[in-house]
């Protein structure tokens, strides 16, 4: 930044960067709450064990279902999986998450989130 009364440029300390725990309950919850806010109901998301755990009602098919996130080495950048089932089942596989994104930020995190969800035709309504 540039001081209006100046040509000295006063260079700001870059923020720290948030903890995953941090980036989960002050971003990414609020915001993965608000993107599915119109296609589930009763939703519930907790981070706990470096694990994202939701649980949600479809509105497209009153259907109940889980899913997991997950963070091994307990960052955004490390190593990532996913999985979903219907509510009392297990998940079939856990795949793979967001592996070929290079700079991982709490609104890509969300964004591919609501897209894996989105993916599953049966869960989420706006699917085919």
């Amino acid at each position: 930044a540039v001081h209006p009364s100046s040509s000295v440029r006063i260079l700001l300390p870059k923020p720290k960067p948030k903890t995953l725990p941090e980036a989960m309950n002050e971003d990414i919850i609020p915001g993965l709450k608000e993107v599915l806010r119109d296609t589930t109901a009763d939703l519930e998301l907790e981070f706990e064990d470096n694990q994202l755990c939701g649980t949600f009602v479809s509105l497209r098919n009153n259907s109940a279902y889980n899913f997991w996130t997950f963070f091994p080495d307990g960052t955004l950048d490390g190593q990532r999986g996913f999985a979903i089932a219907a509510y009392g089942q297990p998940p079939s596989i856990v795949e793979p998450f967001m592996v070929d994104e290079k700079k991982i930020t709490p609104q890509l995190v969300i964004f591919w989130i609501s897209k894996r969800l989105r993916a599953q035709k049966s869960a989420l309504k706006g699917t085919n």
